[in-house]
This record gives C-alpha cells, structure tokens and sequence, in this order.
C-alpha cells in the first residue's frame, strides 16, 4: 500500500505542476545574437514576469528584430529595448540593475493576486460540482501506470497466490 501512495503522489505531483506557475532560472549560459556575437547571460521569472541580466548586471530585453538590447523604462515602467545591443555596444548606465517602476510592479502583484484568486475560484467551483455529481462525496480517479522490472519481480501469475491481483 506504501508503495502505491507514492506513486499516485508523485503521479499527482507531475500533474499540479503544469497548473501552478513554476519559476525558472536558465542560470548564466551562452547566448546568441542574429549576427552570431555571443555573451553570456541568465534569464529568469515566471509567468507573470521575467528579467534578462548579463554577468555584469546589465538588464536587457529581446527586440522584435531579434537581437538583444539593454534595457530601459518604457512609458508605462516596464522593460523596453534602448538601442544599444548585448556584446555589440557598451550598456547604459541606466540598464544597470534596472528596475520596472513601483506602477508596473503592482500591475504585475494585481495580475498575479487575480490569477491566484481565479484558480481558487475554480478549484471550489470543481469541488462543489463532483460533491453534487457523487452525492456529497468527493471520487478521485487516478491514472496509475504500473512498471514489472525483470531483475525485482512484484508480479504473482498463480491464481489464489499470495497476491491475488498481481501486485503488491
């Protein structure tokens, strides 16, 4: 029974996964402009935002052309590309640990607070659904994908063994 609680956990696990946001963090690689200049850089976030930094601490920002430009503060406080690129032109002062504005941080915090909100919205409204559904109840159904190795046998093919469903 242990064995089969960790795999339906983990089972669960894979699956909430893909329906939470789960930050990333490329850590500092090798990046590529059109041109083939290379630097070196990280990307990381989530979702509902993402900063782009050089080793130096440059923040830059892919432009629609393609290349990687330093930052600056468009009108409404966000990222946008100034004209400099990453490893062509030396930075601006001002792409150095940039910043979104406090206006835009809080859009963000707002848009985040709604999805949040959202999902728990939905969450109660599945629940309220399967509890009507089976009767008050609530059926969970979970796929389970079950694996027989060769070299540690689990599996008992003699009727009335000591594992009657072939498993234990």
């Amino acid at each position: 029974m242990k064995f089969s609680c960790v795999k339906v956990i983990i089972f669960n696990g894979f699956i909430f996964s893909f329906l939470l946001a789960i930050p990333f963090d490329s850590g500092f690689i090798e990046w590529q402009q059109p041109n083939g200049v290379t630097f070196t850089a990280r990307a990381w976030g989530d979702e509902f935002e993402m900063w782009m930094e050089t080793q130096d601490s440059y923040r830059f920002v892919q432009g629609v052309d393609g290349y990687y430009y330093y930052a600056v503060l468009g009108a409404n406080g966000d990222f946008v590309p100034s004209t400099n690129k990453v490893g062509i032109d030396a930075p601006f002062a001002e792409s150095y640990q940039l910043q979104r504005s406090g206006v835009k941080q809080q859009e963000i915090a707002d848009r985040q607070a709604e999805f949040e909100e959202e999902l728990r919205q939905n969450a109660e409204w599945y629940r309220q659904k399967r509890e009507a559904a089976n009767g008050g109840t609530v059926a969970v159904k979970v796929g389970v994908i079950l694996v027989d190795f060769a070299t540690s046998r689990k599996y008992k093919s003699e009727p009335g063994g000591e594992f009657p469903h072939g498993y234990k």
